[in-house]
């Protein structure tokens, strides 16, 4: 057996086979200690590498986290693992599939608000990771003449996205901050609900990276439907009658400016194309 095939194996018997008895390749492969069955060494590599993972997930989703305290995380993460054990690669990736898991098993798929607050924090993970793009400016727009304003169109950097939300996760977010900071704050102990919005109008959060940290706000449905266009590769032209169906009581070709303008503002634009 190779080098890297008993790193493999190794990882298998840590990952795969907890609490199970040790298989045969691991009594021959690993060396015999005096006070230590191959059993109960294998047991303590299991279970360290198990408080590993439950402390990543907390760093990985710290408002979930201190929304469920530590006897409720660890009951989700260990339920979540046994289905989706973790794979060799960036410890971001632990929790790929968990919202998946999360929408498939009682008790979570029916806590709507701890769904989305679980969406929130694995694009927020996501998008951290992505790679780091130039970001299209003011003065690269000001220098285009004015007969190809209408073919314009933009690629997005890729560290953006936008979700629709029913509860306020913003409101809740600040709440578990201030929590945190509080002398004697322990996860779990928060005593406030995720609020809901009350009216039935579409909410979006955007959710960005800049300057290497996260942030989420919310944003206007017709502000959230521009972007989402910015974001296909719709030329200005296109943009502009986007806005002139949802909201033609304003001056169309500024608003569309003024949008447009936001976007660059906040980072969202990599370059521009010109469309035949």
């Amino acid at each position: 057996m190779t080098w890297q095939e008993e790193q493999a194996a190794f990882w298998h018997w840590i990952v795969d086979t907890p609490g199970s008895a040790a298989p045969t390749e691991a009594e021959k492969l690993m060396a015999p200690h005096q006070q230590l069955s191959v059993n109960d060494a294998l047991g303590i590599y299991q279970n360290a590498y198990r408080g590993r993972l439950l402390q990543a997930a907390s760093e990985l989703y710290p408002v979930t986290y201190y929304t469920l305290g530590d006897a409720a995380h660890q009951q989700l993460w260990l339920g979540y693992l046994e289905k989706h054990p973790p794979k060799p690669g960036p410890m971001s990736q632990l929790g790929a599939y968990l919202l998946t898991y999360c929408r498939q098993h009682d008790p979570y798929r029916g806590l709507p608000a701890l769904l989305e607050l679980i969406a929130l924090e694995t694009r927020l993970v996501e998008l951290f990771e992505n790679p780091d793009l130039p970001h299209y400016s003011r003065e690269q727009l000001q220098n285009n003449p004015a007969e190809d304003w209408a073919k314009l169109s933009w690629t997005d950097t890729g560290d953006w996205t936008l979700m629709e939300v029913d509860f306020d996760l913003e409101t809740y977010w600040l709440k578990i901050q201030d929590y945190r900071k509080q002398p004697g704050a322990k996860p779990g102990g928060a005593d406030f609900p995720v609020p809901a919005f009350t009216d039935q109008h579409p909410r979006h959060l955007l959710i960005r990276r800049q300057n290497y940290k996260m942030h989420f706000q919310q944003v206007s449905p017709t502000f959230a439907g521009f972007i989402s266009l910015l974001k296909e590769g719709k030329n200005f032209a296109e943009l502009c009658e986007y806005l002139s169906q949802h909201d033609s009581e304003t001056d169309v070709p500024a608003k569309s400016l003024n949008y447009l303008l936001q976007a660059i503002d906040l980072e969202l634009l990599h370059q521009q194309t010109i469309r035949a």
